[in-house]
């Protein structure tokens, strides 16, 4: 029975998300603004200048970026090292790290979320909805994923952004002061 359940998860959960696209007439945008304010709180909260992360993008437009960059932010300072898909080290002047801080990584969700909007302002032809989709470290804030998909009236998606941030590590003393 269990598994009968969890078979039915996914089509059930694809029907969801494509039926709250075509709810409204008008082009709209699915966002979750409530759990980012509160996860850019959380973060905010713990005042961090010491943690790292890596991350990888990945645009529909252009293929996977297969490198995956780690940043490091000491006492507020960033840096960053990039690693190849066979695990090689890549030159970092060679490459632009587009999320250098948390903080920066907020900063692309929210410009996301506005582009979305005023472009769905302009009441594009045959545009249902954006959806920016956002998940969040628990303790952090620190959002682990965000993803961009424009459904349009052909049911499938456009313009695929996704990014996955992986390997967070905040100091528990930042944990601790924080009440996390």
């Amino acid at each position: 029975m269990l598994r009968f359940c969890k078979s039915l998860f996914i089509p059930f959960t694809l029907c969801f998300v494509l039926f709250s696209c075509y709810v409204d007439k008008d082009p709209y945008l699915v966002f979750d603004s409530g759990a980012y304010d509160y996860n850019l709180k959380k973060w905010n909260k713990l005042e961090c200048d010491n943690y790292s992360f890596s991350y990888s993008i990945q645009d529909g437009s252009t293929g996977p970026q297969s490198n995956v960059f780690t940043v490091t932010v000491t006492d507020g300072v960033s840096s960053y090292t990039v690693k190849d898909p066979e695990g090689n080290t890549v030159d970092p002047s060679s490459v632009e790290c587009e999320f250098p801080t948390v903080e920066s990584l907020f900063d692309k969700i929210e410009d996301i979320r506005a582009d979305d909007q005023a472009f769905l302002d302009t009441n594009p032809s045959g545009i249902v909805c954006y959806e920016l989709e956002c998940e969040y470290n628990k303790k952090t804030g620190i959002p682990e994923s965000f993803s961009n998909s424009l459904w349009n009236t052909g049911l499938y998606t456009k313009g695929d952004y996704k990014v996955t941030i992986t390997n967070i590590n905040v100091p528990e003393q930042y944990l601790e002061n924080a009440g996390n």
